[in-house]
């Protein structure tokens, strides 16, 4: 009677372990998915987030800002937020906030989705360790470790999230200098204090994201050495590959976008018509993008209507070459050769006033005199909306003066 009871004591012990074994098996296969894209403070890693989430199926959910997921973070303008960051709320509470926010956000992310995060937890960490730095002028070692220490009272999961971490060329964003100065012409002031803080913290932070990341994989490494369409399509990469599962590129078919600028009756819809009827370009209009823009927001940035360009060209695979007209201003063009880098060709045709105003007088049929005052007050108008400032920016600035049309375009269509 004992034997008979040891054994099936044994056998149910098997039975017990070979079931636990099973079940922790399926538990890992069916873990949450969690990817968390890092890099230092204006990178691109939002807008690279935003364009991931493009034609997405439901497999995905895209966590929100961190700052969303807590009411101890106030909802304040940026000056506002600078003061409260590096000098109203204590470093600690500070810290915990972020914690709590970290913890939030953990709780509402979806356990049969993969979970996009815009910086994980490692990154929070650096960002955790320069704000004290930056704040107290604390030692960096006595900084991690308080950082940590709290981290490990407070944090509430055990962090599983696959690491994506970009990383700036300094080759590169000195080739886009000009361009990033115009698309970041932010309106917000600062004061000379907040400014020499916030240049330290910005030191401290690259070397604590050195810190927190320097075990990372080579391979999930992201070199934002090119356009924004290029480490996007290089991002999703990765994810199919973290994912056993291909996500499409964007824009693969891609080949040439010319967007043409100018004062009035330079030329451009000629030209963009032209391209249309020769050389198989489909022909855009900004005016379209725009008012599309506008229904989904109503103040729309340049990268919501580069958004929403791109966004077009993706659901049309067969437009290989396309041109754009008309370029009033110098924000959207330069955001557009940021996105899609050598594709795009920014056009400036700077035609001499006389030949505009002849060509007015011919097309509306009246005077040279009313003709230039047509002129004259078309590009007053173009003036004030920063038409004329393509031009510092332009890839081709093309004189089209000749008066025969079909020789000023074969000599545009060598430059192009």
């Amino acid at each position: 009677m004992p034997f008979t009871f040891h054994c099936k004591c044994v056998i149910l012990i098997e039975i017990y372990n070979k079931r636990s074994f099973e079940i922790n098996n399926n538990l890992k296969e069916y873990q949450m998915k969690e990817i968390a894209i890092s890099g230092s403070d204006g990178i691109g890693k939002t807008e690279q987030i935003r364009l991931l989430k493009s034609g997405q199926d439901d497999r995905f959910h895209f966590t929100g800002r961190l700052v969303d997921y807590t009411d101890r973070w106030p909802k304040v303008d940026p000056v506002k937020e600078f003061n409260w960051w590096f000098k109203e709320v204590r470093s600690l509470e500070l810290v915990s906030i972020i914690i709590g926010a970290l913890n939030s956000r953990y709780k509402a992310c979806k356990p049969d989705k993969v979970n996009v995060h815009d910086r994980g937890v490692k990154m929070f960490k650096a960002v955790c360790v320069a704000t004290l730095i930056a704040r107290e002028q604390m030692d960096t070692e006595k900084a991690i470790d308080v950082v940590e220490g709290v981290f490990k009272r407070e944090l509430e999961f055990e962090p599983i999230e696959q690491d994506l971490l970009f990383v700036p060329n300094k080759e590169y964003r000195n080739k886009i200098g000009i361009l990033s100065e115009v698309v970041e012409n932010r309106a917000t002031s600062y004061l000379p204090w907040q400014n020499r803080i916030y240049e330290e913290y910005q030191v401290y932070l690259v070397n604590l994201v050195n810190h927190f990341f320097q075990n990372m994989h080579p391979e999930r490494v992201v070199s934002v050495d090119a356009c924004i369409l290029d480490v996007q399509n290089r991002l999703r990469t990765l994810v199919s590959s973290i994912l056993s599962s291909q996500i499409p590129h964007l824009c693969g078919n891609l080949q040439k976008v010319v967007a043409f600028g100018g004062l009035s009756e330079c030329g451009k819809s000629s030209f963009a018509q032209k391209l249309s009827s020769d050389c198989g370009y489909v022909r855009l209009k900004l005016k379209y993008f725009n008012e599309v823009t506008r229904l989904r927001c109503a103040e729309p940035s340049q990268s919501d209507v580069g958004r929403e360009i791109l966004n077009f060209l993706q659901s049309h695979q067969h437009i290989t070459k396309a041109s754009l007209e008309s370029l009033h201003g110098v924000s959207l063009p330069a955001y557009l050769k940021l996105l899609f880098g050598d594709r795009m060709n920014i056009v400036y045709l700077d035609t001499p006033k006389e030949s505009r105003i002849l060509r007015t007088a011919k097309a509306l049929g009246v005077s040279e005199c009313e003709a230039k005052a047509s002129v004259e007050e078309k590009d007053e108008v173009k003036i004030s909306r920063g038409a004329d400032k393509v031009k510092n920016i332009a890839d081709t600035i093309f004189n089209n003066g000749d008066e025969d049309f079909e020789k000023s375009f074969s000599r545009f269509v060598q430059t192009v």
